[in-house]
């Protein structure tokens, strides 16, 4: 599976990587793009998880995909400013697991995917594994700290 690649900027941001010897995007043969793009690219919420539709972020491409279902993101970011307690650590895993769901579980990247979510000092601690017929294709382990603007620091990455 060939995808551009995305990494972490020293401020904390994903960005696309250029190639400055080919002038062009980086490019990679494996899932390391689906991690953060699944689950740090925000979906947008129904009205019923928040009133004002000015608020209700989303990534303008998910009109494209509408009637397919499909909706790239996830919901994490509705998670923002939710004290650090057993309950945001059972939403964190019902979200990431959706977002796993839908970005690689149901297009057939992975038979099946091991998630992990735990409460780290401040932060959550999220470990994902990925398997394709009883083989590990990747992991990806994060923290994520729901209240700060600089809140994601990428722990590792296998693929």
């Amino acid at each position: 599976m060939q995808d551009v690649l995305i990494e972490m900027t020293a401020e904390g941001y994903f960005d696309l990587v250029i190639d400055s010897s080919k002038r062009d995007f980086s490019s990679v043969s494996g899932v390391e793009t689906i991690f953060p793009v699944a689950l740090f690219t925000d979906a947008r919420a129904a009205s019923s998880e928040e009133a004002d539709p000015t608020k209700r972020r989303g990534w303008v491409g998910n009109i494209l995909t509408h009637d397919s279902g499909f909706e790239l993101g996830s919901k994490l970011w509705l998670l923002r400013q939710d004290r650090l307690a057993p309950e945001l650590i059972n939403s964190t895993r019902r979200v990431v697991k959706n977002a796993i769901n839908s970005h690689v579980i149901i297009p057939g990247i992975a038979d099946r995917a091991d998630i992990k979510v735990t409460k780290d000092g401040v932060a959550v601690k999220i470990y994902i594994a990925l398997y394709k017929e009883r083989n590990l294709i990747a992991t990806y382990s994060t923290l994520w700290n729901n209240s700060k603007t600089d809140n994601v620091r990428r722990l590792e990455s296998k693929a």
